[in-house]
């Protein structure tokens, strides 16, 4: 994310619009996202390192940065004004509604990374984690299949593909800090039921909306498709349509211009061979005439600009001139309306001898005008000249007075100035406001003019986004009725695998012979007793149990008999402990037992003593069993919360046990411990 972040930055800089793109095609990436990305990198960098407060301090710091960037963008998407004066003035700061959801997302998860938190934060995490990676799959599946019915949502950017990409290593990325957090690094626990059928319903949910929106994605695209190709042959008529009135308005002036009366009149005036009155008022009588006709203003000069006669009444002060077929004599006005002006020259033969200034009110070329914004909610005709680096354009629904534009936003031509120089499309864009729209245009004939016929995404997919809507309740019924029969079809499989886990933890944690703990289970109590035992500053007292000529029993009986000996031993230590005591073997014929908080002393060498006695009557239960010198030696040692660690408290206990069969077996020992000594 920093290499990619850097290289828009760079593409910027130097003004590689395939760099600010990552060589993708589409929007590019702005600065600000860019930035946002290294902040986000440099967080993923720093937990590399393992500093734990280097990493705290880092996460802080960039989340500080995300939420700061990500507020201006969310307040310029929400505020027209300050979108245009401070964030959309140029596309290096613009972000897309996607990116500023990711970022706000980021910078809050990573104020919630810590090394202890709650179970809700840790659903928080991975649900916003999930919800970055959404994005980014929606974003990108949007390349493929059109969901623009859902995310058209006026003047915003729409997300750059390279962003998209990005969304999900940032999702990645936010998944591996979560996952390497202190309060995640415990032993893998057991998968519960609740966890498989949470899994079940998330991915139920996953398909059924991931089918939703290809459904409505692939409607959508057909729908856009029919959209364009009619916009693409209305577009074409009202060029034509614009094209020939100018053309037959012109016509209309040449052949006035042309006529025998109005030119013989000007050589006499010039000739001066009759009565300049007479011939005066023959041509004001004519100028009359065309006006009465299809001009709104006619007059007649000589050829060094004298007015001779002159008709009907003159555009003062036009809002809008522009000359067309690049000839200086023809201009299309705007005075509440289009007007034709025309300035030709009177030939007689190859010699000018006046000259006949003409305006006609194009009002069908009006009328269109009107009916063209006044359509649809956005539906537009706007009709514009190259001047320069600027439009000079006709009023229409976002203007209502003529006015002159931008030829180019951030750097790229818009569709009236791709028109104005000749281009012909139809497409998805961004017009002047920075809103997405459906635009047809191309040059009008060769006048110099261009059209662009356009309407919002926004409008254009309001039908399709209502009825992608009123369908949620049908598809949130779909996925309830998914989610309980999975649920149904699962439940016996779980009931097995809770079965089957139950049994493994008792093989895990007991002895196969016995049923006891086993040694697993017996350090893990230990521990525990040991942790109760400095807490509560109680006493607690470890044995250990050795079963004296076992091994004898085995070789003269049979290793069933002895098996059953064992059992039968393991019985014994279970009835004179309490419930709250734990009996384990770690082995062959070795016992422990850990009495946890017991009040005194005594209580350790009453049970001692009732063991040692119990499992020396084994003749009762075994009479053919005679094994001279068969019986418990058990080692004792207490702990009452001091330095000892869990392996020299056992080694304690084994010491006592060592020294109770050195002095005669079938008894117990006392270890004995000083922690001033030990010290």
């Amino acid at each position: 994310m920093i290499i990619a972040g850097i290289l828009v930055c760079i593409g910027w800089a130097t003004g590689n619009a395939s760099a600010t793109r990552l060589f993708f095609e589409g929007e590019a990436i702005s600065v600000v996202v860019a930035i946002e990305f290294i902040l986000a990198g440099t967080v993923f960098v720093v937990a590399g390192l393992r500093h734990p407060l280097a990493l705290r301090l880092m996460q802080r710091g960039v989340a500080a940065g995300l939420l700061a960037l990500s507020t201006v963008g969310a307040i310029g998407l929400l505020t027209d004004g300050l979108a245009r004066s401070l964030y959309f003035s140029t596309a290096t700061l613009a972000m897309s509604p996607g990116a500023v959801a990711v970022f706000v997302l980021s910078g809050v998860l990573l104020l919630m990374l810590a090394p202890t938190q709650s179970r809700t934060n840790r659903l928080v995490i991975q649900l916003g984690t999930a919800g970055i990676a959404a994005i980014g799959v929606i974003l990108i599946l949007n390349e493929y299949v059109n969901t623009d019915y859902i995310f058209t949502t006026g003047k915003v950017k729409q997300a750059a593909l390279g962003t998209a990409i990005l969304f999900l290593a940032l999702a990645v990325g936010m998944w591996g800090l979560w996952r390497d957090a202190a309060w995640n690094n415990h032993p893998r626990k057991d998968v519960k039921p609740s966890s498989i059928y949470l899994a079940v319903d998330v991915l139920v949910t996953v398909i059924v909306a991931t089918v939703a929106l290809i459904a409505f994605g692939l409607s959508q695209g057909r729908s856009q498709e029919i959209m364009l190709d009619q916009m693409d042959v209305v577009a074409k008529d009202k060029r034509l349509f614009f094209d020939t009135l100018l053309n037959s308005h012109f016509d209309k002036a040449l052949l006035s211009s042309e006529r025998p009366a109005i030119i013989k009149a000007l050589v006499e005036i010039a000739e001066d061979r009759t009565s300049n009155g007479e011939r005066v008022e023959l041509m004001t009588a004519a100028a009359h005439s065309f006006v009465k006709r299809d001009f709104s203003a006619f007059s007649i000069r000589t050829n060094d600009g004298k007015l001779v006669a002159s008709a009907g009444s003159v555009v003062v002060k036009a809002e809008q001139r522009i000359r067309l077929w690049g000839n200086t004599g023809v201009e299309l006005l705007w005075d509440k309306g289009y007007v034709l002006r025309t300035h030709l020259p009177v030939h007689r033969n190859d010699e000018v001898v006046g000259f006949v200034d003409a305006e006609q009110r194009m009002d069908d070329l009006t009328l269109l005008h009107k009916k063209a914004i006044s359509g649809a909610q956005t539906s537009d005709m706007v009709v514009c000249a190259a001047d320069g680096d600027k439009q000079q354009c006709f009023p229409f629904r976002w203007s209502k007075v003529a006015a002159q534009f931008p030829s180019y936003l951030d750097g790229r031509a818009l569709p009236l100035t791709r028109a104005s120089n000749g281009e012909t499309a139809t497409e998805i864009t961004t017009d002047f406001r920075r809103e997405r729209v459906m635009a047809a245009f191309g040059p009008i004939g060769s006048t110099g003019l261009g059209m662009a016929i356009k309407r919002d995404m926004t409008d254009l997919y309001a039908p399709i986004r209502k009825q992608f809507f009123s369908t949620f309740p049908f598809f949130l019924c779909l996925i309830l009725v998914s989610i309980g029969v999975a649920r149904a079809m699962l439940n016996p499989l779980i009931n097995a695998l809770e079965l089957t886990g139950e049994k493994m933890r008792v093989v895990a944690l007991t002895d196969a012979l016995t049923g006891l703990a086993n040694r697993a289970l017996f350090d893990d109590r230990l521990q525990l007793s040991m942790g109760r035992s400095r807490r509560t500053k109680s006493t607690m007292a470890l044995m250990f149990v050795d079963l004296d000529k076992f091994k004898s029993v085995n070789d003269r009986f049979g290793h069933n008999t002895g098996d059953e000996l064992l059992q039968w031993c393991a019985a014994q230590m279970a009835l004179v402990t309490r419930e709250t005591d734990t009996v384990a073997r770690l082995g062959g014929d070795e016992f422990t037992l850990i009495l946890d908080a017991i009040p005194n002393d005594d209580v350790a060498k009453r049970i001692a003593g009732d063991l040692v006695d119990a499992i020396g009557r084994y003749k009762t239960v075994f009479p053919a069993l005679d094994v001279e010198g068969f019986g418990a030696s058990i080692g004792i040692a207490f702990y009452r919360g001091d330095s000892r660690t869990p392996k020299q408290l056992v080694a304690c206990a084994d010491a006592a046990l060592y020294e109770c069969k050195k002095s005669g077996r079938a008894s117990f020992n006392i270890a004995e411990y000083e922690e001033s000594k030990a010290l």
